[in-house]
């Protein structure tokens, strides 16, 4: 695993930081990338139509 982020490092090396992130990210599946908050009467509602 360790020689396999190493290569993921050394193939997104960026001149600058942001550059960097962005490349890095395309190698990652982040657990909160489309999640999508609701305000609490939203949930209620959604609830209701359900019953």
């Amino acid at each position: 695993m360790e020689t396999e982020i190493r290569k993921i490092l050394k193939d997104c090396i960026r001149p600058t930081w942001e550059e960097a992130v962005r490349a890095i990210n395309r190698h990652l599946n982040w657990e909160y990338d489309n999640i999508q908050y609701f305000t609490e009467e939203e949930i209620l509602t959604k609830l209701d139509q359900k019953n």
